[in-house]
Formats: C-alpha cells, sequence, structure tokens
C-alpha cells in the first residue's frame, strides 16, 4: 500500500493499490521523477488479518445485519492501550 506519490517538474502521481501500478498526469517534461512511499503493513492488524484469511481477496463484506445486535457499550470492543 501506498503513503504517498510526489514527483517533480509538476507532474502528479496517483497510486493504485489494487493493480499496483502509477499513474502520472501533467507529465510534460522528460526525466521526470516520482518517488512513491509505501507503508509497511507487517505487524499491523490489516497485514496480520490478511495473512489470516487468504489476503485481501479471500475477505468478503458482512452479511447484512452482523453488527445490529450491537445495543450497548458491553457489547462494543474496546482498545486497551
Amino acid at each position: 500500500m501506498a503513503e504517498s506519490v510526489t514527483c517533480d517538474k509538476g507532474a502528479n502521481g496517483i497510486w493504485n493499490n489494487n493493480e499496483w501500478t502509477i499513474a502520472i498526469s501533467n507529465l510534460t517534461q522528460s526525466k521526470t521523477t516520482c518517488n512513491i512511499a509505501f507503508i509497511n503493513e507487517m505487524g499491523m492488524l490489516v497485514y496480520e488479518i490478511k495473512q489470516q484469511f487468504g489476503g485481501a481477496e479471500a475477505i468478503t463484506e458482512a452479511p447484512a445485519g452482523t453488527f445490529a445486535s450491537v445495543s450497548s457499550a458491553s457489547d462494543a470492543l474496546f482498545c486497551n492501550d
């Protein structure tokens, strides 16, 4: 996953995480350089979930109404630091 894209010479870059490609607009000069800063997901919860369940492609949306029964603070999940 990319955190940011910066290009010189007035060019603009947008990273597509799904297709793993970059789209560059306003590319008017030769030898333009774009830098992509990637996020290291290792050790992050999102990485661990993807690993456990076979990757992002294998994870599906929760069925409608899955979280409809959360009725009070005691039913909610909390993160304790």
